[in-house]
């Protein structure tokens, strides 16, 4: 057989693997086998000294699919036309250089710039597998249908360039099929020129994308590009109704005071799943309570710029709400709790201080014979803390007293009255969120300033005083106001949270307690009592 035969066997049976149907990440690499296993079929017969070359099939992003809301975490978003036309070009070229293709490494919708920190967008394990083989010596020249298949960065080229150097890579090729001698200095020289036109072109079109993404956000235009956002259909416009509703249920939870990772806990366990299919995390749970976009209002670069074009799942004064709650943590000075669900709610009568929780285990063994551990809450003194050390209380018991207290006041009439009454209150929370927003914006302006060195040290200072005084009076404002706002969504449920009780989470009940409770003063004891005498405890009701 000759080579010619050879390799127009070769090029025909590659071009029919255009035809394969690629939807899944499993399909391109059953694609990939087939081709690598006609390779193997049909050698290329070496004319010179390549007999081990590699062909470089990268895609930054597969548009067939995107633009219908496909995910782009799924690595093929469509058929993966590009990798198929690469590998054509790569096979065709091989050929006509008369270069057996020892491999092929496939990144597909992997970009290779990197931002503006120097760091990789995302990762390229294929391309690190190449330098991997290039290093062990396995890989004479490389293949590619551009140089910009490779690197978008001049760093990335440079580093690359060192490397073959030092081993047995001499040529890279691109379609116009002449070879760049990285061993020759002329060649090293072309080859940099190359590298940083991709990076000048990577440049611009991040630039341009920019550019773009800011004019849509100031027309309030969804962006397009990427996985759709979560609670909207693939038009980015229209509401989708199961996923909306998490989300409503998510901000509930958060606004009555449960923990983002609490609320991350139940979405998994109550089968949610991401765009992608899955499962969520911390990162993206805390980013959609606080998107702009759940609110119906555009952003760009951090900022709300005003109304969007699609209906919010949530109003902008829920969104508040959301954005006030870390301010009222900060100044509530609570901790999440971890077994005990009135943690930081208990005083103690004596010396007002907070009582602690502890566990301590008590002569009364158990069934296996090990000392009884018992929860309680005590006053714990320490050198300078003001506290008195001289009271202690079950937790059991006094939980028990003051969850069934809190429960039924959820119920009650005079709740209910004083939430109508405070509501006038919460009025102003938008118009306070907006005052710590232009704040904090002056903050940054200043700094701005007095980087660029228009105002002096002295003058930065007393401004940026001034308006950390102010953004610290807005803040506990905002910390009060939200003290109402908790309870709504929770006020008549009480005998009804009472049976789901048990299968909640300790967040989610110290969130509960807290929406009505500010705190409950413990007075002392009487010496050698066996059971709690509901007269010690004295709650204070938030509402």
């Amino acid at each position: 057989m000759t080579a010619s035969a050879t390799r127009t066997r070769l090029s025909e049976a590659i071009e029919a693997l255009e035809g394969d149907v690629i939807t899944t990440d499993a399909e391109l690499l059953a694609f990939l086998d087939r081709a690598r296993a006609i390779l193997a079929a049909y050698p290329i017969e070496p004319g010179g000294d390549i007999d081990c070359a590699a062909v470089v099939l990268r895609m930054s992003q597969d548009t067939a699919r995107t633009a219908a809301g496909v995910a782009r975490d799924d690595a093929t978003h469509g058929q993966a036309l590009g990798v198929k036309r690469q590998l054509v070009m790569g096979v065709r070229t091989a050929e006509n250089l008369r270069w057996r293709i020892g491999e092929i490494y496939c990144d597909n919708s992997v970009t290779a710039s990197r931002d503006v920190k120097g760091r990789r967008k995302k990762a390229r394990p294929e391309y690190d597998r190449l330098l991997e083989d290039i290093a062990a010596g396995d890989v004479q020249a490389v293949i590619m249908q551009d140089q910009d298949r490779l690197h978008r960065d001049r760093a990335d080229y440079i580093a690359f360039e060192q490397l073959c150097r030092v081993s047995n890579c001499r040529y890279l090729v691109g379609s116009s099929g002449t070879p760049t001698d990285l061993h020759d200095m002329d060649g090293q020289i072309m080859a940099t020129i190359k590298a940083a036109f991709a990076e000048k072109d990577s440049r611009l079109k991040a630039k341009k994308l920019r550019e773009k993404c800011e004019q849509r956000a100031r027309m309030g235009q969804p962006n397009t590009g990427g996985s759709r956002p979560y609670g909207y259909e693939a038009d980015r416009v229209t509401i989708k109704a199961d996923e909306a509703e998490v989300i409503r249920e998510a901000v509930r939870r958060f606004v009555a005071g449960e923990a983002v990772r609490s609320i991350t806990r139940w979405m998994n366990e109550s089968g949610k799943k991401t765009v992608t299919g899955g499962p969520w995390r911390y990162q993206t749970v805390n980013s959609i309570l606080r998107s702009p976009r759940i609110a119906g209002l555009s952003e760009y670069g951090g900022e709300v710029i005003g109304r969007a074009v699609w209906e919010g799942i949530i109003s902008p004064e829920e969104r508040d709400r959301v954005l006030a709650k870390p301010a009222e943590k900060k100044y509530s000075r609570t901790r999440a709790p971890q077994r005990y669900v009135l943690a930081g709610l208990l005083r103690c009568g004596r010396c007002e201080e907070r009582l602690q929780s502890q566990v301590k285990g008590v002569s009364k063994k158990d069934k296996g014979g090990s000392k009884k551990r018992v929860r309680r809450y005590v006053c714990q003194s320490g050198p300078g803390d003001g506290a008195c050390g001289r009271l202690t209380v079950v937790a059991e018991q006094v939980e028990s007293l003051l969850v069934n207290a809190a429960l039924a006041r959820l119920d009650s009439v005079d709740l209910a009255a004083a939430i109508a009454g405070k509501a006038e209150a919460n009025k102003n929370l938008a118009e306070l969120s907006r005052q710590v927003d232009e704040d904090q914006a002056e903050l940054k302006q200043l700094a701005h300033m007095k980087a660029a060195r228009r105002i002096t040290m002295a003058e930065w200072l007393v401004l940026r005083d001034e308006i950390e005084s102010r953004l610290d009076g807005n803040r506990r404002k905002i910390a009060q106001a939200t003290q109402t706002t908790e309870v709504v969504e929770i006020i008549g449920r009480g005998e009804a949270l009472g049976r789901e009780w048990p299968d909640l989470s300790i967040d989610r009940r110290q969130a509960i307690i807290k929406a009505v409770l500010d705190h409950a003063v413990i007075t002392p004891g009487k010496l050698g009592a066996r059971s709690l005498d509901t007269d010690r405890v004295h709650p204070v009701w938030r509402i």
